[in-house]
């Protein structure tokens, strides 16, 4: 094929060669015929094709690596190897992310279940309870209250009707021991002194002075049964009072809790803290999320069914981010990317314009192909060059990635 271009070349040549020397001729130039007008207008043909140098690639292919750096602890692959979207290449060492993992999913367990008891409210178990705690706190209210009650209920009406009595009685037993004590002074003053002056005798052991003891004790006597009777109508101390009171409060204020822990509880469940379990259990899920994602960064897959063409690294080695860990390319589409199509040539075709292909390698195998895209833009390097992508017709058995390519692509009039 290359060989027809440069013979479509030659003859080029000598047609425009053939040209000049009739255009001299007509000119008088070796010839005395005057060129026409039409000779002088007439268009000079040009090279039909343009000829560019190309590789084999496939329609797909890929570099595959990791973007984060590890020790390989699994390489899965070799040269050669056939592979399906999805197929673990490679992995990292990824030991640490996963009790980072186990860790965030125990913080999820426990953000799930704290949701669900908050969702479900309180528990009939945890309700009866402090319906309970109102009731004993009641209980202790009215105990305190009983206490200081009974203090006023100490007495009895038959008790102040029996004090009353003790009262009367020791007041008539005062008239009575002060009526003897003045019985006694209505005898002669001086009978004890004279009984004592004609026997040269004392006056008689407790004879005036018994009864005067016995009207003073009657006075202590009634002036004690009027204290108790007071004592009595008077009612409880104080103080006691005081205490069973304080007592009442206590029990009253515990009565208050109770209750107050009993309606939080038939409130429940509060839309606010569902809201804050369930932040919560989204924040545990984001935490997943962000461990795996980085877990799922130390596995490399295959993005598409292809075949292995180099693997440049071993098991166990260390590997930096980026490095290439392998290639991969799906064979069965192979397509030619031209490599020095100049500017000038790349204005001359465009996509749909057919091609013939010939391979370096394989002489006898040529095959035809169609631009199916054209880089808009030029490639980095020497000179200005633009790719272009042809698609091959058929594909000769031998082919291979990489193999070198001459294409002539058919101009666009």
């Amino acid at each position: 094929m290359r060989e027809k271009s440069w013979k479509l070349i030659v003859i080029s040549a000598l047609i425009v060669l053939a040209l000049i020397v009739s255009g001299c001729t007509q000119l008088g130039i070796g010839g005395t015929e005057e060129p026409t007008e039409e000779a002088l207008t007439a268009p000079m043909d040009v090279n039909p094709v343009v000829n560019a140098t190309g590789e084999v690639v496939p329609e797909l292919w890929t570099v595959l690596s990791f973007s984060e750096s590890g020790t390989l602890i699994e390489l899965n692959i070799e040269e050669g190897d056939s592979v399906q979207a999805g197929d673990v290449i490679a992995r990292l060492d990824d030991a640490e992310l996963q009790a980072a993992l186990d860790e965030a999913e125990a913080n999820l367990v426990a953000a799930e279940a704290n949701l669900a008891k908050t969702q479900a409210g309180p528990t009939e178990e945890e309700i009866e309870a402090a319906r309970q705690s109102v009731n004993a706190a009641n209980a202790r209210v009215a105990a305190a209250v009983s206490r200081r009650d009974a203090l006023y209920n100490e007495v009895t009406p038959q008790e102040i009707t029996a004090a009353e009595q003790r009262v009367r009685d020791a007041a008539n037993f005062l008239v009575q021991s002060q009526g003897q004590l003045s019985d006694i002074e209505q005898f002669d003053p001086y009978w004890c002194k004279n009984y004592d002056a004609e026997l040269g005798q004392e006056c008689p052991a407790g004879f005036w002075p018994a009864y005067q003891d016995r009207v003073d004790v009657a006075q202590l006597d009634l002036a004690a049964a009027q204290a108790y009777l007071e004592t009595l109508q008077d009612g409880p101390e104080q103080s006691r009072v005081d205490v069973e009171n304080a007592r009442i409060y206590a029990a009253s204020t515990s009565v208050m809790v109770a209750q107050a822990q009993l309606d939080l509880l038939l409130a429940q469940p509060f839309p606010e803290e569902i809201m804050v379990a369930e932040a919560k259990v989204e924040q545990a899920q984001a935490g997943i999320d962000s461990v795996q994602a980085k877990i799922d960064k130390l596995t490399l897959t295959a993005p598409f069914a292809g075949t292995v063409t180099d693997v440049p690294v071993d098991a166990s080695e260390f590997v930096g981010a980026g490095q290439v860990i392998a290639k991969i390319g799906d064979l069965e589409g192979l397509q030619v990317e031209t490599t020095d199509l100049s500017e000038i040539d790349v204005a001359r075709i465009a996509v749909g314009s057919t091609a013939n292909v010939e391979f370096d390698a394989l002489p006898e195998e040529g095959t035809t192909g169609v631009v199916t895209r054209i880089n808009p833009k030029s490639d980095e390097g020497a000179g200005v060059n633009y790719t272009v992508i042809i698609e091959l017709d058929n594909l000769p058995e031998n082919l291979r990635w990489g193999m070198t390519a001459f294409v002539d692509i058919d101009v666009v009039e």
